[in-house]
Protein backbone atom coordinates (compact mmCIF):
# COMPACT_ATOMS: atom_id res chain seq x y z
CA UNK A 1 0.00 0.00 0.00
CA UNK A 2 2.88 2.60 0.57
CA UNK A 3 3.90 2.66 -2.91
CA UNK A 4 0.33 3.41 -4.60
CA UNK A 5 -0.05 7.18 -5.69
CA UNK A 6 -3.28 9.33 -5.11
CA UNK A 7 -3.91 11.30 -8.36
CA UNK A 8 -6.85 13.94 -8.90
CA UNK A 9 -7.29 15.47 -12.35
CA UNK A 10 -8.31 19.36 -10.70
CA UNK A 11 -9.96 20.96 -13.82
CA UNK A 12 -12.07 17.76 -15.01
CA UNK A 13 -13.60 17.16 -11.29
CA UNK A 14 -14.26 20.92 -10.88
CA UNK A 15 -16.29 20.22 -14.56
CA UNK A 16 -18.24 17.72 -12.76
CA UNK A 17 -18.97 19.53 -10.07
CA UNK A 18 -19.42 22.82 -12.06
CA UNK A 19 -22.31 20.77 -14.03
CA UNK A 20 -23.69 20.20 -10.75
CA UNK A 21 -24.24 23.42 -10.45
CA UNK A 22 -25.39 24.30 -14.14
CA UNK A 23 -27.91 20.87 -12.94
CA UNK A 24 -29.20 22.64 -10.30
CA UNK A 25 -29.78 25.68 -11.94
CA UNK A 26 -31.99 23.97 -14.59
CA UNK A 27 -33.92 22.45 -12.38
CA UNK A 28 -34.87 25.17 -10.19
CA UNK A 29 -35.61 27.32 -13.25
CA UNK A 30 -38.07 24.57 -14.67
CA UNK A 31 -39.79 24.31 -11.27
CA UNK A 32 -40.27 28.27 -11.38
CA UNK A 33 -41.93 27.35 -14.73
CA UNK A 34 -43.92 24.92 -13.36
CA UNK A 35 -45.01 26.95 -9.96
CA UNK A 36 -46.92 29.83 -12.69
CA UNK A 37 -48.63 26.67 -14.53
CA UNK A 38 -49.67 25.54 -11.41
CA UNK A 39 -50.90 28.78 -10.22
CA UNK A 40 -53.05 29.26 -13.82
CA UNK A 41 -54.31 25.52 -13.59
CA UNK A 42 -55.79 26.06 -9.90
CA UNK A 43 -57.94 29.02 -11.02
CA UNK A 44 -59.03 26.59 -14.14
CA UNK A 45 -59.60 23.79 -11.50
CA UNK A 46 -61.89 25.69 -10.07
CA UNK A 47 -63.92 25.45 -13.38
CA UNK A 48 -63.48 22.21 -14.61
CA UNK A 49 -62.66 19.80 -11.03
CA UNK A 50 -61.07 16.98 -13.17
CA UNK A 51 -57.85 19.67 -13.68
CA UNK A 52 -57.04 18.90 -9.84
CA UNK A 53 -55.20 16.13 -10.40
CA UNK A 54 -53.16 17.25 -12.90
CA UNK A 55 -52.24 19.84 -10.84
CA UNK A 56 -51.68 17.63 -7.98
CA UNK A 57 -49.29 15.65 -10.27
CA UNK A 58 -46.93 19.03 -11.31
CA UNK A 59 -46.92 20.03 -7.73
CA UNK A 60 -45.16 16.35 -7.39
CA UNK A 61 -42.79 17.12 -10.18
CA UNK A 62 -41.82 20.27 -8.98
CA UNK A 63 -41.13 19.09 -5.65
CA UNK A 64 -39.13 16.50 -7.11
CA UNK A 65 -37.14 18.98 -8.91
CA UNK A 66 -36.39 21.46 -6.36
CA UNK A 67 -35.43 18.10 -4.12
CA UNK A 68 -33.39 17.44 -7.33
CA UNK A 69 -31.21 20.86 -7.44
CA UNK A 70 -30.41 20.47 -3.86
CA UNK A 71 -28.45 17.08 -4.08
CA UNK A 72 -27.45 18.50 -7.29
CA UNK A 73 -25.61 21.63 -5.24
CA UNK A 74 -24.47 18.99 -2.40
CA UNK A 75 -22.60 16.62 -4.60
CA UNK A 76 -21.06 19.74 -6.55
CA UNK A 77 -20.36 21.36 -2.86
CA UNK A 78 -18.59 17.62 -1.89
CA UNK A 79 -16.72 17.92 -5.16
CA UNK A 80 -15.21 20.87 -4.77
CA UNK A 81 -14.51 20.64 -1.12
CA UNK A 82 -12.72 17.15 -2.61
CA UNK A 83 -10.38 19.18 -4.58
CA UNK A 84 -9.28 21.39 -1.98
CA UNK A 85 -8.61 18.67 0.11
CA UNK A 86 -7.07 16.71 -1.62
CA UNK A 87 -4.53 19.93 -2.74
CA UNK A 88 -3.64 20.24 0.89
CA UNK A 89 -3.03 16.80 1.05
CA UNK A 90 -5.64 14.60 2.46
CA UNK A 91 -5.65 11.96 0.18
CA UNK A 92 -8.61 9.88 1.89
CA UNK A 93 -11.04 12.19 2.33
CA UNK A 94 -10.59 12.16 6.26
CA UNK A 95 -11.88 15.28 7.20
CA UNK A 96 -15.18 14.56 5.56
CA UNK A 97 -15.70 11.38 4.22
CA UNK A 98 -13.54 8.53 7.06
CA UNK A 99 -16.53 7.85 8.98
CA UNK A 100 -18.45 6.48 6.13
CA UNK A 101 -22.39 6.22 5.78
CA UNK A 102 -24.26 6.65 8.82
Amino acid sequence: MADQVIQMNYDEIQKVADDFKDDAEQCRMIAKILEGIIAVLKVVAKIIPFIQKLVQWMEGIKKALENLAKVEEEFSGDLEWAIKAHKKGDYAGMNRFGEGVA
